[in-house]
């Protein structure tokens, strides 16, 4: 469970301004701060963060337990694109790692573009927009690399396996 308040917190490390983190790029957060059925998915999918690898086998097809959780255990269905829009975000958020295996590095514009293209990523019909992916991405990579909050209460990171 403290993987899921870690995706929390760090959602709203992220949306706050602070001064220990360097600020984030306006477009990335624009969606995310202006649209509220974006920002509740993005805390939401944040929540189930621990849950993203786990697959379970329903009549004989491996379904994502976060898929399950939003239909079956919490029963929002669709609404607010809950149930067409966390998924993405969880396969957008892996896209993003393996196309972009050094963050340190851009991609090129091709690379970019097919990216783009892809509907886990970029789908406006369902809520999807590349910033919010992109920004759940980050979320995504930074609870890999939390870390409990050091003695004189700074927020320590450090990878850890993924």
């Amino acid at each position: 469970m403290q993987r899921a308040v870690d995706g929390l917190r760090t959602v709203e490390l992220l949306l706050s301004s602070n001064d220990k983190l360097p600020a984030l790029s306006p477009s990335l957060l624009e969606v995310v701060q202006n649209d509220k059925s974006t920002r509740a998915r993005i805390r939401l999918a944040a929540l189930l963060t621990p849950f993203r690898w786990i697959l379970f086998e329903e009549k004989k097809k491996k379904i994502p337990l976060v898929d399950s959780v939003i239909r079956d255990g919490l029963k929002l269905g669709s609404t607010n694109f809950y149930l067409n829009g966390i998924p993405p975000l969880f396969k957008g958020a892996e896209l993003i790692r393996k196309g972009f295996p050094d963050p340190l590095t851009t991609g090129s514009r091709a690379q970019i573009g097919i990216l783009l293209r892809n509907t886990s990523i970029h789908y406006p019909v369902v809520g999807a927009e590349w910033s919010s992916s992109l920004f759940f991405a980050l979320v995504q990579e930074v609870v890999d690399c939390w870390s409990d909050e050091g003695l004189d209460g700074t927020i320590s990171y450090s990878k850890q396996g993924t």
